[in-house]
């Protein structure tokens, strides 16, 4: 399994990014698997007063709802962090080829198993980021519409979906 982490500041384009590769992954008949940290502590994805939300609030430590074309799974977060490891586990065991993840930057840009796409709005942005991350294999965002670069630091400038074949050869 693959993880490639999708990093930059706000209003990058790193969600723009991560839906143009899963829509080629997917495509390819590749299992795409996606994470996106929230900065918030609850989601509103579980409509207030509905039965879900009754029975994750009335105390159940995990709650399922299904349909006859989608599963969501709540789950309790105990501590104060969700454990990366324990997601991308998960991942691995439903037999996801690729996961693709925005956010949890802190955990994963260090960690040699992980590329890192970096999305940026500048050209300074864009090498501050690529100083912190430790495998970097292309660059797109917003600054493809501000930089004629093809390289920035030795890692190619890819704007998407024009260059989605090369950024999935990149990613490997």
């Amino acid at each position: 399994m693959k993880v490639v982490l999708f990093a930059g500041y706000s209003n990058s384009g790193k969600t723009t990014a991560l839906i143009e590769i899963v829509k080629a992954l997917a495509k390819e008949g590749k299992k795409v698997g996606t994470v996106k940290h929230v900065g918030h502590p609850t989601l509103d994805v579980d409509p207030h007063g509905k039965d879900t939300w009754l029975h994750f609030n009335s105390g159940a430590s995990r709650v399922v709802a299904v349909s006859s074309q989608q599963m969501v799974v709540f789950s309790r977060v105990v501590g104060s962090r969700v454990d990366i490891d324990e997601l991308l586990n998960g991942m691995k065991q439903d037999g996801v080829d690729y996961v693709l993840v925005e956010g949890f930057f802190n955990e994963l840009s260090k960690r040699r198993d992980v590329a890192t796409v970096v999305c940026a709005k500048t050209k300074r942005d864009a090498v501050e980021l690529l100083g912190i991350h430790r495998r970097p294999v292309f660059v797109c965002g917003r600054i493809t519409a501000r930089s004629a670069s093809v390289e920035l630091g030795g890692v190619r400038v890819l704007k998407l979906p024009e260059d989605t074949r090369t950024a999935l050869k990149l990613i490997g």
